[in-house]
């Protein structure tokens, strides 16, 4: 059933040769102390989820169609949105031209 080394563990261990007097003395302490330690420690609480959320401002936005295009901007920016509308399809328009050939 044991393997003779875990015998000769086990009768070494009951005879006093591996923790013995002094050994088994700091033995013992350390092993009371881990056990304190672990017994009164508390939640540490490390990791805070949500805490620090990111709060983002309500946007609102605009769409401008185009026939091929959804162009989203902000109210102040209409008139560059209405600009970068009239070159996207005119850039459109010439890629489609370009690739067709």
């Amino acid at each position: 059933m044991f393997s003779p080394l875990s015998v000769r563990l086990f009768d070494s261990y009951q005879k006093g040769g591996i923790v013995s007097g002094k050994n088994l003395r700091i033995v013992q302490q350390a092993s009371l102390i881990l056990l304190a330690v672990c017994l009164l420690a508390g939640n540490a609480n490390a990791q805070y989820f949500g805490q620090n959320k990111v709060r983002y401002k309500s946007h609102d936005f605009k769409v401008l169609k185009t026939e091929h295009f959804d162009i989203h901007y902000y109210d102040e920016k209409k008139d560059a949105a209405a600009e970068f509308g009239r070159m996207a399809e005119r850039w459109l328009y010439a890629f489609a031209l370009g690739f067709q050939s």
